[in-house]
């Protein structure tokens, strides 16, 4: 494996368990167990690296308690919930800033003295 695919694995890694420890805070704090299925969506939230790829799964709901809703009078129907897009895009960016500068002389070093171990 090369230094930078083990950079951006560890980067990738790391954000898609910082993205899942955010959603469970998230859905915590905001659903405060109302609707009976918030167990899913604590418990069901994955994340997987593969190559150069961040996969991320969740329960499909969750994504539909962040989107606002419209009754056909076009009044609010219910409340939306910031448990997904929020987090997901605010560690979007942050991966997108790591792998732009992150990648320095120092931490090519450490990497190559983690696989030396």
């Amino acid at each position: 494996m090369k230094i930078e695919e083990g950079f951006i694995r560890d980067i990738l890694e790391a954000q898609g368990k910082a993205t899942n420890d955010a959603s469970v805070r998230a859905a915590r704090k905001h659903l405060l167990f109302k609707y009976g299925h918030s167990g899913r969506l604590l418990r069901d939230n994955e994340s997987s690296v593969t190559g150069n790829t961040l996969t991320i799964t969740h329960p499909i709901y969750k994504r539909f308690l962040d989107m606002k809703a419209k009754q056909r009078d076009g009044k609010p129907r219910k409340r939306k919930y910031p448990i997904h897009n929020r987090i997901v895009f605010g560690h979007y960016n942050e991966i997108a800033y790591q792998l732009m500068y992150g990648f320095t002389d120092e931490v090519a070093e450490k990497i190559k003295q983690n696989f030396k171990e």
